[in-house]
């Protein structure tokens, strides 16, 4: 808004073709993705510090840390079995 505008003035915008817009539900589809893949990862690398499984930060350390999970004997199977479910959730998200 200009300062000669008055305030609560409506400002119209073009249509936006159909490329446009499924350019932008894409985008926006992506970054929905993204920001659940990363919460996922911390909420994995949060249940698995509670067992004592701790790693670092990052997408490329989570690989690893599955694998430990998958693995550890310490887990019970109740717990691991809550940690593999969200291990599956996390898998289902990967970015190709």
């Amino acid at each position: 808004m200009r300062g000669d505008e008055p305030a609560g003035r409506l400002q119209f915008v073009p249509v936006k073709t159909e490329e446009q817009q499924a350019a932008l539900m894409l985008m926006g589809g992506r970054q929905q993705l993204m920001t659940r893949r990363t919460q996922l990862s911390n909420a994995i690398r949060g249940y698995a510090a509670e067992f004592g499984l701790i790693t670092a930060k990052g997408l490329d350390k989570l690989e690893p840390l599955l694998a430990r999970i998958a693995q550890d004997e310490a887990c019970q199977r109740w717990r691991a079995r809550c940690l593999r479910c969200t291990a599956g959730s996390m898998r289902g998200c990967r970015s190709t």
